[in-house]
């Protein structure tokens, strides 16, 4: 489990904010080119990096992380109206002495065989599983990760009357959160937004800021060398910025 801020409530609140990041062109690139790379997607990356930040702040090599799979598995279903979205809780295991590319071919695995089961129901999984539920928190997992990767012109939508589009980064503030965290993403115009969706009611907003500093550094080094060590990678190396730049220029 993450160490919180706060004593969680009894009985889950729904309370929330978000804080909001961006990932520029260059290393944008240096993460699509990894994930070409190794024959896998940026989803299963950016996936990959968060699996390093939350075994790095729990010690544990054990983590299921939940994501929304679409549900629309059938090319008749793409353009009917209705909801289909399922939920995937994805399990990684981690061992300390892989380095990066062996874990992000461990994901990309997991990941395609997930995908082969998408249209199993959530709640039946877990009542398969006969978890025992607890108030306080979703059951499963409390970190899920987001990708928004579809293919759409912004100007389009704009033309819609009565109307009012906000573009990703322009989001109007929503002060909820469903899971104790969740990591959104979007690609658009070359580069990757994201925002961390947390629950105001157990963590502290500056908590939230060293969480998405620390995703960025691991993002960094990775980047930089897919070699390197899971166990020697290390959060807080205030050099990589430094380095980034170095390998850049």
């Amino acid at each position: 489990y993450l160490t919180i801020d706060f004593v969680r409530p009894l009985k889950i609140t729904y309370d929330g904010g978000f804080v909001d990041f961006q990932i520029d062109a260059t290393l944008s690139n240096m993460l699509y080119k990894i994930s070409q790379d190794n024959s896998g997607s940026l989803f299963m990356t950016l996936y990959s990096c968060l699996n390093i930040l939350l075994y790095k702040y729990t010690g544990q090599n054990d983590i299921i992380i939940g994501t929304p799979i679409a549900g629309r598995e059938h090319p008749d279903l793409e353009d009917q109206i209705g909801f289909y979205l399922n939920t995937l809780a994805l399990r990684t295991n981690l061992k300390s002495a892989d380095n990066f590319k062996t874990l992000l071919n461990k994901v990309k695995s997991t990941t395609l065989k997930a995908y082969e089961h998408q249209i199993y129901p959530f709640d039946c999984l877990l009542e398969d599983l006969n978890i025992d539920r607890e108030l306080s928190r979703s059951p499963l997992f409390d970190v899920m990760i987001v990708l928004n990767n579809m293919d759409y012109k912004a100007q389009e939508f704009n033309e819609i009357e009565g109307l009012k589009i906000y573009n990703y980064h322009q989001r109007t503030e929503h002060k909820s959160a469903k899971y104790d965290l969740t990591f959104f993403f979007k690609e658009l115009n070359g580069k990757i937004f994201g925002s961390i969706n947390y629950n105001s009611d157990i963590f502290k907003v500056e908590t939230v800021n060293t969480f998405k500093n620390d995703f960025l550094n691991i993002i960094r080094v990775v980047s930089l060398d897919e070699t390197t060590i899971i166990s020697k990678l290390e959060l807080s190396d205030l050099d990589q910025t430094e380095k980034l730049n170095n390998f850049i220029n």
